[in-house]
C-alpha cells in the first residue's frame, strides 16, 4: 500500500512460477522458509542500497534536466529566441521533431533540451548519428539482433529502440539513413513495433523520435532519395537553427563562456579576450559554426601565455575566413 516500497516476497514452497511474476510485478526478491536471519540481513541491506542508488540517479537526472533548460541557452538573437520559446512549447509532447542546420550549429543540444524539458526527462535520451555507422550494421544498431543473426553476432544485442524505450531517441543526419531502412524506420513510427534482426518477436516501442539534418530533405524527397512518407511521418514540428554568422551578435556571449570553461578544464587563469581578439572572432565566418568557435576558443586558452586571449593566441587559419570590412 506504500508507492515506491521495496517487497522483499516469504514463502513456505518453492514456486518458480510464483517466483518469476512476482520479479515481473516488482518485487525485490524471492525467500523460502525456513529462511536465515543473516540472508534477510542482506536482502534488507542489497534493497536500502538499490534505493540510495535510484534516489542518487534520480537526483542527477534533474541536475541534467535543469543544465538543459530551455532558458540556459545562450543567445541574444530575436531568431534563437523564437526558436527557444518552440522548442520550449513543443517538449510537452511526444510529437516527433526534424531540426535542420548546418554542422556544428548545436542541433543536438537543441534535441536533448526537447528530451530534458519533456515528461520523459527522467527515461533515457539515446543518440544515433546515422551517417557514422556503416549501412550493413545499422539495422542491428537500431533495432538489435539475436544470437546468430548474422556472422559475429554471437549474442542478443538490444538496439538504440529498445535502450530509449519511454524516452527520446535522436537520430542524427537522418539524411544519410539508406533507403531500404527508412522503410522499417517508417513502420516503427506508424505502427510503434519492430523485430529484431533475426528475430520474430514483435517488441513494442514506445518512443519520441527527434531527427536532424543538414540536408535539404524536402529537395531529397523530389529528388527520389529519401521517402516522402517517412519525410511527412518525421516533419510533424519542423526546426531550423540559424548559422552562426546569422547571429554575430552571439559570438562574445559563446566565446566568453567557452573561454571561462576551457579555462576551468585546463587550469589557466584567464579573465577574458583582448579587444582586437574579439573583434577578430567577431569578423569570421564560421563555416564550422558554434563547434568551430568552442574549438578555436580552447585552442586559445591552451597557447596564451597572460591573463588575457590575445589575437596571435587565435587559430592562424581564422585569418583567412574573415568578412570583408565593408560587409
Amino acid at each position: 500500500s506504500r508507492p515506491g516500497a521495496t517487497i522483499i516476497l516469504m514463502k513456505a514452497f518453492a514456486e518458480l512460477e510464483t517466483a518469476i511474476q512476482a520479479i515481473k510485478m516488482g518485487a525485490f526478491d524471492y525467500v523460502i522458509k525456513p529462511f536465515d536471519l543473516a540472508e534477510i540481513r542482506l536482502l534488507v541491506e542489497r534493497a536500502w542500497q538499490m534505493r540510495d542508488m535510484r534516489r542518487q540517479i534520480n537526483v542527477l537526472k534533474d541536475e541534467l534536466s535543469d543544465s538543459y533548460r530551455v532558458d540556459r541557452i545562450m543567445t541574444n538573437d530575436p531568431a534563437m529566441l523564437a526558436l527557444c520559446a518552440a522548442t520550449e512549447r513543443a517538449s510537452k509532447s511526444s510529437a516527433t521533431v526534424v531540426i535542420l542546420g548546418e554542422s556544428g550549429v548545436g542541433k543536438e543540444l537543441l534535441a536533448a533540451s526537447l528530451h530534458y524539458n519533456s515528461p520523459r526527462a527522467r527515461q533515457p535520451f539515446v543518440k544515433l548519428n546515422c551517417g557514422a555507422i556503416p549501412d550493413g550494421l545499422l539495422e542491428s544498431e537500431l533495432f538489435g539482433h539475436e544470437k546468430g543473426a548474422f556472422t559475429g553476432a554471437i549474442a542478443r544485442r538490444t538496439g538504440r529502440f529498445e535502450q530509449a524505450n519511454g524516452g527520446t531517441l535522436f537520430l542524427d543526419e537522418i539524411g544519410e539513413l539508406p533507403y531500404p531502412l527508412q522503410v522499417k524506420l517508417l513502420r516503427v513510427l506508424q505502427d510503434k513495433e519492430f523485430e529484431r534482426v533475426g528475430g520474430e518477436t514483435t517488441i513494442k516501442a514506445d518512443v519520441r523520435i527527434v531527427a536532424a539534418t543538414h540536408c535539404n530533405l524536402a529537395a531529397m524527397v523530389e529528388a527520389g532519395t529519401f521517402r516522402r512518407d517517412l519525410y511527412y511521418r518525421l516533419s510533424v514540428i519542423n526546426m531550423s537553427v540559424p548559422p552562426l554568422r546569422e547571429r554575430r551578435g552571439d559570438i562574445p556571449l559563446l566565446a566568453n563562456h567557452f573561454l571561462h570553461k576551457f579555462a576551468v578544464e585546463h587550469g589557466r587563469e584567464i579573465d577574458g579576450f583582448d579587444d582586437h581578439a574579439l573583434a577578430m572572432l567577431q569578423r569570421q565566418s564560421w563555416p564550422g559554426n558554434v563547434r568551430e568557435l568552442a574549438n578555436a576558443v580552447e585552442r586559445a586558452v591552451v597557447m596564451s601565455s597572460g591573463k588575457q586571449v590575445f589575437a596571435e593566441d587565435l587559430p592562424p587559419q581564422l585569418a583567412g575566413q574573415e568578412r570583408p570590412s565593408e560587409e
